[in-house]
């Protein structure tokens, strides 16, 4: 089972949206992917808005990854469009936290 987590513990601090968290993805199409991606992880894990993000951001912190890189490449592999190398850091993050729970997505 992978580690996703949706659900705050106490000792986890409460994460709150940052505004251009990633200079390299543009603020726009980065808000829609990283929205898309909260989608994806409410779907799967029955969680609120709130706690997709800050698992996203929670899980991108464990595996030394910007967050908006992760939002992205889980949208991907929802999309059945898995991206790029499966050995990149941030798509090999990605399946390790919600690669079980995306179903039947063949990895690359």
């Amino acid at each position: 089972m992978g580690e996703y987590r949706c659900r705050r513990t106490a000792r986890e601090p409460t994460v709150t949206r940052r505004q251009n968290a990633h200079p390299g993805i543009p603020r726009r199409a980065g808000q829609r992917r990283l929205g898309a991606a909260e989608g994806v992880l409410v779907a799967l894990l029955g969680c609120t808005l709130d706690e997709a993000f800050t698992d996203i951001v929670h899980t991108a912190k464990r595996h030394n990854v910007a967050p908006m890189e992760l939002a992205d490449a889980l949208v991907s592999i929802a999309e059945k469009n898995a991206p790029g190398d499966p050995d990149d850091p941030v798509v090999a993050a990605a399946y390790r936290a919600w690669g079980d729970r995306l179903g039947d997505t063949v990895r690359h």
